[in-house]
């Protein structure tokens, strides 16, 4: 792939003058900006270079933004004739290296621009939702990168639902997005950490921890904590991927919406539609709590497949460990299992050790020995 880093102010990075970045917020939009109005006037025979935007790494971007005087956020909009783009931290494109969006109303917007890729940028705290991808025909892709500490509660005037979901961290419409490496560390949203109306999510080894989502069925759209798909076109393909400490006010920690089983464990079909959820690749559940139902209708640590056509399925996680800990084998358990809502399964009650590289909570671990204690005492007694 050829390559063009664009700077039209060039600046050494302050911390490492060896690398040519942006450490200015204003500076930035202005390139991505001015990228826009050339392509808004080419028609780009033959396609151009990839265009890429490097962030200084130590760079912290302090956003602020209100509704009134509007958002610092970058924004990728409204030209579908831009050329392929890359915002990456430093010149390798990793988390470590430490740039970081924080704060404002929401940090990126992306609407209709084609293809455009962000590399180990941290986003954290923003109070509407961290990165919004539009109606356009996205094709979004994340590596390396974290979302943290990011908020979106937000009732629009007249108690209309949010237009995004209210995720808190990644949301979209009609286009698709690849996530890989990234971390979503929590966050809290109506629609938890992610939302997709319509969208083609592709995830792997990717780690959600400490999310929160609060719409609940009072709410008229009971929400996960750390993914929610509606719509019949949304496809999510999650694989190697890690759900701890979560918790919902509805069903599960990711819920799919509108969808009815192909007869498969591993995929899930839409009733009406050729697109298809695969889920169960690999992925790990642990500790996660979701609201309870007389009714028994919410999963466990698990994914809720909702449908009108059919019974709603719970489907377990195949993981042993979370593969992307240092100590797991990624050891894949024989199959993954299917459900019905509220039904109890020994996975439920899985409990790692220190020495089994899955991740481990002392608390639960205690709370377990005691209860094997008095369990042996009442059967001795009896």
């Amino acid at each position: 792939m050829v390559t063009t880093r664009v700077n039209a102010v060039p600046a050494l990075c302050p911390r490492d003058p060896s690398v040519t970045g942006y450490s200015d917020l204003s500076t930035l939009q202005d390139d991505i900006n001015l990228v826009k109005e050339e392509s808004s006037t080419n028609t780009f025979n033959p396609p151009p270079n990839t265009q890429v935007f490097t962030i200084c790494p130590g760079t912290t971007f302090r956003l602020t933004g209100d509704v009134d005087i509007g958002n610092q956020g970058l924004h990728f909009a409204h030209s579908s004739n831009l050329p392929p783009m890359v915002l990456q931290c430093g010149l390798q494109g990793k988390s470590s290296d430490s740039c970081i969006l924080r704060g404002g109303l929401h940090h990126v917007w992306i609407d209709n621009v084609g293809a455009l890729s962000f590399k180990g940028i941290t986003f954290q705290a923003a109070t509407r939702g961290s990165v919004w991808m539009g109606t356009g025909q996205n094709e979004i892709a994340f590596d390396d990168c974290i979302w943290q500490d990011n908020t979106h509660e937000w009732t629009a005037v007249g108690g209309a639902n949010c237009p995004n979901g209210c995720a808190a961290a990644l949301a979209g419409r009609f286009g698709a997005a690849n996530v890989t490496n990234c971390q979503f560390r929590d966050n809290r949203g109506k629609s938890g950490a992610v939302y997709g109306e319509g969208m083609e999510y592709t995830m792997d080894r990717c780690v959600f921890q400490g999310n929160t989502g609060t719409w609940t069925a009072m709410d008229g759209q009971p929400a996960a904590s750390a993914i929610t798909l509606v719509n019949p076109s949304s496809k999510l393909e999650l694989s190697n991927s890690c759900f701890t400490d979560n918790e919902a006010s509805g069903p599960a920690t990711v819920k799919v919406d509108d969808s009815s089983k192909d007869g498969t464990t591993a995929t899930v079909s839409r009733s009406d539609t050729d697109s298809t959820l695969t889920i169960n690749k690999n992925n790990f559940f642990q500790n996660n709590i979701v609201a309870t139902s007389t009714q028994g209708q919410y999963c466990t640590n698990s994914i809720y497949v909702y449908s009108e056509q059919m019974d709603d399925t719970c489907e377990w996680g195949d993981a042993s460990c979370c593969a992307v800990a240092e100590d797991c084998a990624s050891a894949v358990v024989s199959s993954s299992t299917t459900f019905p809502p509220g039904q109890t399964n020994n996975r439920d009650i899985f409990e790692p050790t220190e020495e089994s590289g899955a991740p481990y909570n002392s608390h639960a671990a205690r709370w377990m020995s005691g209860l094997g204690m008095v369990l042996g005492w009442t059967l001795w007694w009896v």
